[in-house]
């Protein structure tokens, strides 16, 4: 996804989640990235974030949910440094036991 980040080093959080229909939402996976510029990253350019691998089945009529925050407390610490992240509209990209692509687009 394309990101503007101001600061020096921060950190970058990702849920997904499982929506079925009427249903509370559950969580499939989750990842986290750390920003260090101009150490390593820089300031503005397109980032893959890496999620953790697990074997969800997604049922039929159940909808995805992207959260991209810098605070997934108390699950990681946050960041000491302040520093701040915009976004263009997020892709997400996931593996399916068939191959093909599809796109779906997002609310």
């Amino acid at each position: 996804m394309p990101y503007t980040f101001t600061g020096h080093t921060g950190q970058l959080d990702t849920r997904v989640w499982d929506v079925p229909p009427g249903g509370k939402a559950l969580l499939m996976t989750r990842g986290t990235y750390r920003f260090s510029v101009p150490l390593y990253d820089q300031a503005a350019g397109t980032i893959r974030l890496p999620l953790f691998d697990n074997h969800w089945v997604l049922s039929k009529g159940h909808r995805l949910r992207l959260d991209l925050t810098q605070v997934d407390q108390p699950y990681l610490r946050p960041s000491n440094e302040p520093s701040a992240i915009t976004f263009s509209p997020p892709r997400l990209v996931l593996p399916t036991r068939e191959s093909g692509d599809v796109t779906l687009t997002g609310s």
